[in-house]
């Protein structure tokens, strides 16, 4: 999004300095009157700063373009995540065994198995080696086979698509 259009961030206090982000202490604090005091503060500046767009012309105008002034020259995006491949972390309760087998394990999985969701398992370069459409999602772990073989440490793409459509990259695992 903020490859297209233009945006802006805000930092309000809901938690005590030093407080690690995503961590405990801040999803206490974040739960606070405190939290809330600062969510609230923020909430408020950032519908000021939206009417503020909505109804002056001219000042929706300069920020449209500083924005075509920053990104004059900057590559087209591609759609994709321009995050390097080799950052993200191996996709949680997913296990993929050569030549070709997958196995979830819903209890550690980050998204909740359902009828008519699917999982799609590609290679690097998107070469789809095999999917399954769940049904019946009551067990802890679901097997299936891949259509294509895999080898091991080959590294693999998984793909979430829920039942109503909207697909997400999940992550990568390593063919064990």
């Amino acid at each position: 999004v903020t490859w297209k259009t233009p945006n802006t961030t805000i930092n309000a206090a809901t938690w005590v300095r030093g407080t690690a982000g995503h961590s405990e202490e801040s999803a206490l604090q974040s739960g606070s009157i405190y939290g809330f005091k600062g969510a609230i503060t923020a909430s408020k500046a950032l519908a000021v700063l939206g009417l503020e767009m909505l109804m002056n012309p001219a000042s929706l105008a300069t920020v449209q373009a500083e924005f075509a002034d920053r990104m004059e020259g900057m590559p087209e995006y591609e759609g994709k995540a321009m995050i390097p491949a080799q950052a993200y972390p191996e996709a949680p309760g997913v296990l993929v065994t050569a030549p070709g087998n997958v196995k979830l394990v819903t209890a550690e999985t980050a998204f909740d198995e359902a009828d008519g969701d699917q999982i799609i398992v590609t290679d690097e370069e998107d070469v789809n080696l095999g999917s399954i459409h769940i049904a019946g999602a009551t067990s802890p772990e679901l097997i299936f086979p891949l259509e294509e073989a895999v080898s091991v440490g080959q590294r693999l793409k998984i793909t979430y698509v829920s039942a109503d459509g909207d697909a997400w990259f999940y992550g990568y695992v390593h063919a064990k």
